[in-house]
């Protein structure tokens, strides 16, 4: 049933739009740092085979297994992060876009705790890449790092200089040229 036409309802709300996550900074702070508790106490377990027999009791039966679970550890993330919150990235990307430039100067604001929560984690990741305990080359890409170096060029454009070749020698490379051309027409 729709409201009828000239009503005033929305005077009646005592707020329009929706509930803050987080009151204050403080409760922000907070919360990152329960979810960073919450994933150091909860690792992930990685089955290994064990050199050694590990004799257990199961069922009131002795159980020889030559597998082990081992805990590994979990990097911080902001995708975990949100999920531990319940909101998704674009929340947290539109809550700080949303601040007010007031708060981007204060050491203790909003701002600083995104800001400082996010170095957190980048320094989390990367340590733990460095230090062995996470994959390498997937911290790296999820952090942006990239090993990229220029030997050839000193970071200028590469051309060719066809003006030392022979008429036949052009000729010929107009000819692949061709080629290549056809057949990359045949295969689309």
């Amino acid at each position: 049933m729709a409201a009828p036409i000239g009503n005033e309802f929305y005077k009646l709300r005592s707020r329009h739009g929706r509930h803050k996550l987080f009151a204050s900074p403080k409760l922000l702070w907070e919360a990152a740092c329960e979810y960073f508790q919450w994933v150091d106490e909860h690792p992930e377990y990685k089955l290994e085979v064990s050199k050694f027999p590990i004799k257990k009791v199961v069922d009131r039966k002795r159980v020889t297994e030559y597998t082990i679970a081992l805990p590994v550890k979990q990097p911080y993330s902001l995708e975990g992060l949100c999920l531990y919150w319940g909101v998704n990235k674009g929340y947290l990307r539109d809550f700080k876009a949303a601040l007010p430039p007031e708060d981007k100067e204060k050491d203790e604001g909003f701002s600083a705790i995104i800001t400082r929560v996010e170095e957190i984690i980048f320094t989390q990741q990367y340590n733990g890449a460095s230090s062995g305990f996470f994959k390498e080359n997937i911290v790296s890409r999820k952090l942006g790092l990239k090993d990229q170096s220029d030997i050839t060029t000193d970071g200028q454009k590469i051309t060719t200089d066809l003006s030392g070749l022979s008429t036949e020698d052009k000729l010929l490379l107009l000819e692949i040229q061709r080629r290549r051309s056809e057949r990359n027409n045949k295969s689309s």
